[in-house]
C-alpha cells in the first residue's frame, strides 16, 4: 500500500497541467501559516462560501480538509469544482487519489479512465496505467498473496542456561555439568505463508469496506547441535474485518489454530480467538487494541513427562500506538497484560509487556529498526521441586537492531542483533543471550 501512495504522488507531481492555485492567490498568503489547521480550514470555508466559483479557495479547502481527515468535505469540494469545470484533470486526479485512500477503487478507476481519455502527456499516461493495475487488483473479489523466508541465527546461550552455572533443586544450589552450561549454537530457519482476501461487494457510496482474511503458514528451525530445540509450527487464521472509512476505524474478529512440534514430537496445540481494532487520529497518529483468549493443550514427549502440567488457558489485552514523526520516521509502542492459567499453580503466572520500536526509512529501500522491551512475570506459587521459600519472579529485558533493504521486486534482505537479559529470583531462570541474525524474504 505504501508503494501505491508513492506512485500516486509521483504521477501527480509529473502533471504538466497548470496548477489550480495561482501564485498570487490570497489563500497563499504567509499569514495563513500562523493559523492552526482547524482555523485555516474555517478561513478557507468562509472564502468558498463568499465566492462559490473561487477555484483557488476551493482547492485549498479540499487539501486542508484531507489533512484533517475530513474526507467527505474534501470529496464534495472536488466534485463541486469538477461540476463547474469538467476539464480540470488535475482535480480529477486529486479526487481519484482521495478515493484510493478511502477504499473506493471503483470510483477512482472511473476518474483515471476519464483523464486517460483526454490523452495526457506520455509520462503521465504511463504512471496512471501503472496505478490502474493496482486499482484493478484492489477491485478483485478474491486476492491471493504470500511470502517465503529463510535465514540463520547464532545464539551465545541457545539453551538458556543459568548465568550462575548452577541450578536450584529443593532449595539447594547445584553446579551444572559442563554439557548443561551455556552453549553457542547456530540455527537455520525457514517459513512459508499463503493468504487469501475475500472482498465483500458493498456500495462505494457507503462508509464501509469489508473483507474476509485467511492465512496459513509453516515455520521450521534446525539447530546445528542442540537437536532437542528444533521447532516446527503450523499456524492457521481466518476471520472478517470491517473498515469504517470516514471514521478511520478498523474492526476485526479472528479464529486461530497453532500446532507446534518440539524435537520432532508433538508439543503444543493452541486454539484461540481474538477481537481487534485500530483507529486513525489525524494523518500521523493511530491507536490499536487487541483481546485474545487461548485454549492451550501441551503434550508430553517420550523424554519429558511434565509438559502436560502446563495445559490450561490464557488471555491477554493489548493496547498500542504508532506515530509518524516524518514520512520516514515512525515510532511504535504497546502495553500487554497476559494471564496464563496452567494445571499446576506454580506454572501459572501474570505478565506485563512493554515494547517500543523506531523505524527509519532511507533512500533506495534501506531501513533501520530499533526495538526494546521489558517483560515482568510473577508466578502464583512456589515450585516444590525448586524452592519452598521463593515464588518465581522474572524480569526480562530485550533490545535489538535490524538493518535491511527492500527491493521493488518484493525481496527483503536483513541483518540484526538482539540482546536478551532475563533476571530472576531463582537462578534456574536467570540468563543472558546474544543473537546475531541474517535473513532474506520474498513477498508475492
Amino acid at each position: 500500500m505504501k508503494r501505491l501512495f508513492v506512485i500516486l504522488i509521483v504521477f501527480l507531481l509529473c502533471l504538466i497541467a497548470q496548477p489550480v492555485l495561482a501564485e498570487n492567490s490570497p489563500v497563499n498568503e504567509k499569514s495563513m501559516a500562523t493559523l492552526s489547521p482547524e482555523e485555516n480550514l474555517a478561513v478557507l470555508k468562509k472564502k468558498t462560501e463568499e465566492n462559490p466559483k473561487d477555484f483557488d479557495a476551493h482547492f485549498a479547502y479540499a487539501k486542508a480538509a484531507e489533512e484533517l481527515s475530513l474526507f467527505k468535505e474534501a470529496e464534495e469540494t472536488y466534485l463541486h469544482m469538477i461540476y463547474l469545470d469538467p476539464t480540470l484533470d488535475r482535480v480529477k486526479l486529486d479526487l481519484a487519489l482521495l478515493y484510493t485512500r478511502t477504499g473506493k477503487p471503483g470510483k477512482a478507476k472511473k476518474l483515471y479512465e476519464e483523464v486517460l481519455a483526454n490523452n495526457p502527456p506520455e509520462g503521465v499516461k504511463e504512471n496512471i496505467n501503472m496505478v490502474m493495475k493496482m486499482v484493478d487488483d484492489a477491485l478483485k473479489t478474491h486476492k491471493f498473496g504470500g511470502s517465503v523466508a529463510f535465514g540463520y541465527n547464532q545464539d551465545s546461550n541457545a539453551n538458556s542456561s543459568s548465568s550462575s552455572g548452577s541450578i536450584t533443586f529443593f532449595d539447594f544450589s547445584i553446579p551444572l555439568e559442563a554439557d548443561s552450561r551455556a552453549k553457542k549454537d547456530g540455527q537455520v530457519y525457514g517459513s512459508f505463508s499463503l493468504n487469501h482476501t475475500y472482498r465483500f461487494d458493498l456500495p462505494e457510496d457507503g462508509n464501509k469496506a469489508a473483507r474476509w482474511l485467511s492465512s496459513a503458514s509453516v515455520y521450521r528451525t534446525e539447530q546445528a547441535e542442540l537437536d532437542d530445540l528444533d521447532l516446527q509450527v503450523l499456524a492457521l487464521r481466518t476471520g472478517p474485518e470491517l473498515d469504517l472509512i470516514e471514521q478511520r476505524t478498523k474492526l476485526g474478529l479472528a479464529a486461530n489454530y497453532n500446532y507446534i512440534k518440539l524435537d520432532s514430537f508433538e508439543y503444543l496445540n493452541i486454539a484461540s480467538g481474538e477481537v481487534y481494532g485500530q483507529k486513525g487520529m489525524g494523518n500521523s497518529f493511530s491507536v490499536n487494541w487487541n483481546f485474545s483468549y487461548e485454549n492451550r493443550h501441551f503434550v508430553n514427549s517420550p523424554l519429558v513427562q511434565t509438559y502436560s502440567d502446563r495445559t490450561g488457558y490464557a488471555f491477554q489485552y493489548k493496547v498500542g500506538a504508532a506515530y509518524a514523526i516524518t514520512p520516514k520516521d515512525i515510532i511504535n509502542g504497546s502495553i500487554t497484560k497476559r494471564r496464563e492459567q496452567a494445571k499446576k499453580k506454580y506454572l501459572s503466572y501474570n505478565q506485563m509487556a512493554i515494547t517500543g520500536s523506531y523505524i527509519h526509512s532511507f533512500d533506495e529501500g534501506y531501513f533501520l529498526n530499533l526495538n526494546a522491551g521489558y517483560r515482568p512475570s510473577d508466578y502464583d506459587d512456589v515450585d516444590p521441586f525448586v524452592s519452598l521459600t521463593k515464588t518465581r519472579e522474572d524480569r526480562e529485558r530485550t533490545g535489538g537492531i535490524n538493518i535491511g533493504k527492500q527491493f521493488k521486486n518484493g525481496i527483503t534482505l536483513m541483518v540484526g542483533y538482539e540482546y536478551k537479559n532475563s533476571r530472576s529470583n531463582i537462578e534456574n531462570f536467570d540468563f543472558n543471550n546474544h543473537r546475531f541474525s541474517s535473513g532474506v524474504s520474498y513477498s508475492f
